[in-house]
């Protein structure tokens, strides 16, 4: 590991303008100090990529979950209007059939007053 005051700039000659300067004393490799920040930036960079990738992800398979299930919602949904509506349908029926005598007792009942002695 080299130290982190080793003195490089007196020497540094840069290869390129897309490469880091090298310092001889080191042997060739880049300045150190200015290599990690290049490489703090790189990783830096490579983490917003694949935390945009993964978000990207999770946001496809959350909207596929979602279309699935809500799907069922909607079966369920109407499964229950159907069967409601046959209930309706069957209480419909059953007053139907009944109306006429309820009628009837009803009139029956308001119509032939029986007067009830009350006893003390």
């Amino acid at each position: 590991m080299v130290p982190s005051n080793a003195a490089c700039p007196p020497r540094l000659r840069a290869n390129t303008d897309d490469e880091l300067p090298v310092c001889a004393e080191l042997g060739g490799h880049p300045d150190p100090a200015r290599f990690r920040t290049q490489r703090v930036k790189e990783a830096r960079d490579e983490a917003k990529k694949e935390i945009a990738e993964y978000k990207a992800k999770k946001d496809e398979e959350y909207k596929k979950f979602e279309a699935e299930h809500s799907k069922g919602n909607q079966q369920a949904e109407d499964e229950a209007n159907k069967e409601a509506e046959k209930q309706i349908q069957s209480i419909k029926e059953a007053g139907k059939k009944g109306q006429a005598d309820v009628v009837k007792n009803l009139l029956a009942a308001v119509l032939e007053a029986k007067p009830n002695a009350v006893s003390s």
